[in-house]
C-alpha cells in the first residue's frame, strides 16, 4: 500500500510540474506576441509594405504590413487542408504586382477578398492589354503577415506562373516570400486568446494535481495512524473488511490520450492552366 501511494505521489508531482511549466510557456508565448505586435494589436498600426522595401532591408519575416494592391494576374495554386478526410480550409495563392514593380505571391482565404481579387484580375489584364485606363477603383487595401514560402510545391507552381506570364527583366520577382492576407488583426488576437486559454487550462490542471497530491498525503497519514492503533481494516484477519482482491482501491488511470488522434494532410492543385491561355 505504501509503495502505491509513494508512486502516485511522485506521478502527481511530475504532472504538476509539467502542467505549470506548460502554463508558463504558453503565457510567455502569448505575451511575446502581444509585445512584438503591440502597435498592430492595440492601435491597429502597421508599416507600409512599400516603405519596408524602400528602407533597404526589405520586409521582415513574421512582421505585419499593409499594402494597396492594384494589379493581380490570377490564382496559380490552391492548397486544401484536411482532417480525417474532411476539408477544413483552403489557401488560395495569387500572383500580385506591387507599385514598386515587384511580383509577390499573395495568400488569401476570405471569400470576399477572393471575389475582389477576381475583379482586380480582369482590370489588370484589360490595362496591360491596352483595353482600359489605369485600373483605379479596383484596388484593395490589405493587412497581412510577411511569410516564407516553405512548401516546395507552392514555390514550384509560383515559378511556373511567372514563367508563363513572361515577366520582363525590368520587374523584380520575390520567389521566396508571400503576403499572407488571411493573417488579420482579429486572427492574431484569436491566436493570443487561444494560447492564453491553453495556459490557464494547464495552470488549472497543475493546481488540480497539487490538490490530489495533498489529498493522497492526507490519506497516507490517516492509514498510518490507523495502523499504529491496530485499526487498519486492510490488516483485519477475518477478511470482512478491505479489498476483496488486489484491485487498486483508489481507482486506475487511463493512459490513453484524452485528445484522441486524427489524420491530417494537404491536397495541392496547380491552377496555372489559365496562364497558358
Amino acid at each position: 500500500m505504501a509503495k502505491y501511494q509513494t508512486k502516485s505521489k511522485g506521478s502527481l508531482k511530475s504532472s504538476a510540474i509539467i502542467f505549470f511549466l506548460a502554463a508558463i510557456v504558453a503565457i510567455g508565448i502569448a505575451a511575446s506576441i502581444v509585445v512584438k505586435n503591440s502597435k498592430f494589436l492595440i492601435k491597429n498600426e502597421v508599416e507600409d509594405l512599400l516603405e519596408a522595401y524602400e528602407d533597404g532591408n526589405g520586409p521582415k519575416v513574421g512582421n505585419y504590413y499593409k499594402v494597396t494592391l492594384y494589379y493581380q494576374f490570377g490564382n496559380y495554386a490552391e492548397m486544401q487542408h484536411k482532417r480525417n478526410g474532411v476539408t477544413t480550409g483552403k489557401d488560395q495563392y495569387f500572383v500580385g504586382l506591387l507599385d514598386n514593380s515587384t511580383f509577390v505571391s499573395f495568400m488569401v482565404k476570405d471569400k470576399k477578398v477572393i471575389s475582389k481579387f477576381e475583379k482586380i484580375e480582369d482590370a489588370t489584364y484589360d490595362f496591360f492589354n491596352g483595353e482600359a485606363e489605369y485600373p483605379s477603383g479596383y484596388e484593395i487595401e490589405l493587412t497581412g503577415k510577411w511569410k516564407k514560402i516553405s512548401d516546395s510545391k507552392i514555390k514550384s507552381y509560383y515559378r511556373d506562373a511567372i514563367n508563363q506570364l513572361g515577366v520582363a527583366s525590368s520587374f523584380d520577382v520575390d520567389y521566396d516570400h508571400c503576403f499572407d492576407a488571411s493573417a488579420t488583426r482579429s486572427s492574431l488576437w484569436a491566436t493570443v486568446i487561444i494560447i492564453l486559454v491553453a495556459g490557464v487550462i494547464f495552470a488549472v490542471l497543475g493546481i488540480t494535481s497539487i490538490s490530489q497530491l495533498k489529498s493522497l498525503s492526507k490519506q497516507e497519514v490517516e492509514i498510518e495512524n490507523m495502523t499504529r492503533n491496530n485499526n487498519n481494516p486492510f490488516l483485519n484477519t477475518d477478511n470482512s473488511y478491505g479489498a476483496a482482491n488486489n484491485e487498486n482501491p483508489f481507482g486506475a488511470s487511463n493512459n490513453e490520450s484524452p485528445f484522441g488522434s486524427s489524420n491530417t494532410g494537404n491536397d495541392y492543385y496547380n491552377n496555372n492552366d489559365q496562364f497558358n491561355q
